[in-house]
């Protein structure tokens, strides 16, 4: 009963009550509709976004469709290059071509021919016949080259002045070889040459004819120096190399690097080689 009379009393505080609690319902309504909208917009763009990229397979065929794409530009720029090398090849005279092979094969074999006339003219063991031969070894060998290749790391180590003497002593040494062996033949002959090209070098085959039925072969291999082709090792019966020859006889005489024991071994033989 009082409850009633109570409220009855204060009906004005009850309302304001109820007309609070009806504002509350209709924000929270309100609220609620909007996250639902918010949340259906962004569920919408995900949606979007997701058709828009492409699936896995899809991808991997767009990726190799530029392989593709890419690869073929490389092989048109290739053959672009191609096809200009090839036409500036075409437009240069084809006469001109074979002349500087012939020019190049010739000098390769002068040298030969030139070391083959300087043998034949030896006749004697005269100081003359030294002085000229000596000369040609100097003007046909590539003696600084193929003393590199006998002695190696001690020839690279060596100063200016210590690879003067080794190469006059060496070359000296080639030529009274060559006197002696010579000196002995009457009426030596070579055999017509034949060039192969080695790598960046030349390989001239020839036969050095002793009698009807007697003949030795010989291979020079030849490198460029200075727009000449030089000999810087010769094969004796095809395969005995006289690098190989001279890198086992001249090891023992070079002493921790030192090849002043190699020049004056060499220069000992050298006078008395052609006392025998």
């Amino acid at each position: 009963m009082n409850f009633f009379f109570n409220l009855k009393k204060n009906q004005k505080f009850f309302f304001i009550i109820i007309f609070f609690l009806l504002i509350l319902t209709v924000v929270y309504i309100f609220l609620k509709e909007k996250d639902k909208e918010d949340l259906s917009q962004v569920k919408e763009v995900l949606k979007n976004e997701k058709d828009d990229r492409p699936n896995e397979p899809e991808r991997e065929k767009t990726i190799d469709s530029q392989k593709v794409v890419k690869e073929k530009l490389e092989k048109e720029e290739v053959k672009t290059k191609s096809q200009k090398k090839t036409k500036f090849i075409k437009e240069k005279p084809v006469v001109e071509n074979v002349e500087n092979i012939v020019s190049d094969s010739k000098e390769a074999t002068q040298t030969i021919l030139e070391l083959h006339q300087g043998l034949k003219d030896i006749n004697g063991k005269n100081s003359t016949v030294l002085k000229s031969t000596t000369k040609l070894i100097n003007e046909t060998y590539y003696s600084e080259e193929m003393l590199n290749m006998i002695i190696g790391d001690s020839w690279k180590n060596a100063d200016n002045q210590t690879k003067k003497k080794m190469i006059d002593v060496f070359e000296e040494y080639i030529a009274k070889n060559y006197i002696k062996r010579f000196s002995k033949i009457k009426y030596p002959k070579f055999s017509n040459l034949e060039e192969k090209k080695v790598g960046k070098y030349k390989m001239i085959k020839s036969n050095l004819i002793l009698s009807k039925d007697e003949k030795v072969s010989i291979n020079y291999l030849l490198s460029l120096k200075n727009e000449k082709w030089k000999i810087f090792d010769v094969l004796l019966a095809g395969s005995v190399s006289e690098i190989a020859t001279k890198k086992s006889e001249f090891k023992s005489f070079i002493k921790d690097g030192d090849i002043n024991p190699l020049i004056e071994a060499l220069s000992k033989k050298n006078k008395i080689l052609l006392t025998k």
